[in-house]
């Protein structure tokens, strides 16, 4: 198996036991976990592309057919931007959407990726319209087509969600995976078997990760006080479905079914 993974940010974050990871990094170490259960480290190739350090097609896989799965990182970038990074990316997606080349190629998207295939799939992306706009730590995700669970988020743009984005996504067969059950995010992910699954949370990233990114929020203005007390007080009450040692790595088994 060929899994190809496209950075989308030139960050690091820092990880428990004192090193640094990006979100390719991060994003490996998961497929490693999900993976485990069904084929040992010798049977999945991995190449990271990293778009975000030179922003062209030649940075993108040439030959897109010749992987399994295509993974694309979060990213701090706003999706909605028609700017050459951005909409690069969706014309490569699209092709892989479209082209009967591709036609067994898998998309895995995460965060910005989960909203740049949905860009390519017609959908509007946007700086999230409800007025608490910030979705940061464990957050419980209902009603979708895989069930419901607890994904730890870090966003303020969301894919729109209305009648015209159901039925586009009902015309290409493609499911919801829910929304946030307090109705901060409408559209928590993308679902069609053997082709697509995005998230609009992060699976990859752990408690730690999480913390760190909602402190950095906090000290950049952009949440409250009362809103980091909230994230604490979530990862108290919630456990979340990937990488949660006590947890029940639901999300695992999703991402595991998926590529299989």
């Amino acid at each position: 198996m060929k899994i190809a993974i496209i950075q989308l940010d030139p960050d690091f974050v820092p990880l428990q036991n004192g090193d640094q990871a990006n979100f390719a990094q991060l994003g490996e170490s998961l497929l490693r976990q999900c993976l485990l259960p069904i084929s040992n480290s010798t049977d999945v190739e991995y190449t990271t592309f990293n778009y975000s350090a030179t922003p062209t097609a030649a940075a993108l896989p040439l030959f897109p057919e010749e992987f399994d799965v295509i993974y694309l990182t979060g990213s701090k970038y706003d999706s909605y931007i028609d700017n050459d990074f951005n909409i690069t990316l969706i014309t490569f997606l699209q092709e892989i959407l479209n082209s009967k080349k591709t036609a067994t190629t898998k998309l895995l998207g995460i965060c910005y990726g989960h909203q740049l295939i949905a860009r390519a799939l017609g959908l509007l992306t946007l700086p999230n319209p409800h007025p608490q706009q910030w979705e940061i730590g464990n957050v419980r995700v209902v009603d979708g087509t895989l069930g419901d669970f607890v994904i730890s988020e870090v966003h303020r743009d969301v894919v729109q969600c209305n009648d015209q984005t159901l039925t586009l996504l009902q015309n290409h067969e493609i499911q919801s995976l829910g929304r946030s059950e307090d109705n901060v995010c409408a559209l928590q992910g993308l679902y069609k078997s053997g082709k697509l699954l995005t998230f609009q949370g992060h699976p990859e990233f752990d408690k730690d990760v999480t913390m760190w990114l909602a402190e950095l929020e906090f000290q950049r203005g952009y949440i409250s006080e009362s809103y980091l007390d909230d994230v604490k007080k979530r990862y108290r009450d919630m456990i979340e479905d990937s990488l949660d040692e006590s947890g029940n790595k639901k999300l695992q088994c999703i991402i595991r079914d998926f590529i299989e």
